[in-house]
């Protein structure tokens, strides 16, 4: 016969691992032993939100519209709060941040705005090129929005998370206030780093140390201050001339 088994963290932690027979089956909030024929082990290990780092944090983000002082950036600041949200009106609105790297993702954390009687509906979606979307987690009960958030375990590999926010029962808008991502960076799409400097009379943007994956690209603005002109721009140490990009 078979035997599932639901494994529930509690508020402010998450799945860490799951080891059936003491090997690893992921971070899964449900697994089934079918056509068990002999004894078997099943032991679930969890982690503190806090511990675990949430690789959505701060990253770039856009949406379709904002309302004043309710920007994109706030939804996924360190200000999990009602005081911090990202709202569009009127919905349906998207919302969508570039995790700025390519992810095997496990678990999802979305908060909307809290009052204690509103609930939402949602979908969200994931990609890796920005272009194609493949929708992984759809909300569309009617169970009221709570501080702790809604849990979402998943498996997918991205690097942009779109929310798309398509109903809010007292109002005409779309809000989050919280949205954590957690997974760890995929072996599939190795990691290179492009340091950027300028000289004196201008600037590079962006400028410092950026991450971008294997196939991916990226683009530099070459900016000459007031009274200068670019002289040179070298790349790996070998001039490609005067280019402003």
């Amino acid at each position: 016969t078979n035997q599932a088994y639901t494994i529930t963290p509690n508020t402010g932690y998450l799945i860490s691992d799951v080891l059936v027979d003491n090997i690893s089956a992921g971070a899964v909030p449900i697994y089934t032993f079918t056509n068990v024929t002999a004894n078997h082990t099943i032991s679930a290990s969890f982690i503190s939100q806090s511990e675990k780092v949430n690789i959505a944090l701060n990253k770039p983000t856009t949406c379709q519209s904002n309302e004043p002082g309710m920007e994109s950036s706030k939804a996924n600041d360190a200000d999990g709060t009602n005081n911090s949200k990202w709202s569009g009106y009127p919905y349906p609105q998207w919302w969508k941040v570039d995790l700025g790297s390519i992810y095997n993702l496990n678990s999802i954390i979305i908060r909307n705005y809290v009052n204690g009687t509103r609930s939402y509906h949602y979908n969200i979606e994931v990609s890796l090129d920005d272009q194609n979307y493949t929708q992984i987690v759809v909300k569309n009960n009617n169970n009221v929005a709570t501080d702790a958030g809604d849990l979402y375990y998943v498996n997918a590999t991205a690097r942009y998370i779109r929310v798309n926010m398509t109903h809010n029962d007292e109002t005409s808008d779309g809000r989050i206030s919280d949205f954590r991502v957690y997974g760890t960076i995929s072996s599939l799409y190795p990691v290179f780093s492009l340091t950027a400097s300028a000289g004196t009379g201008g600037t590079i943007s962006p400028s410092g140390t950026t991450t971008i994956n294997q196939g991916t690209n990226q683009t530099y603005i070459i900016t000459a201050n007031t009274g200068y002109l670019i002289s040179d721009v070298l790349v790996d140490n070998i001039s490609v001339g005067v280019v402003p990009a």
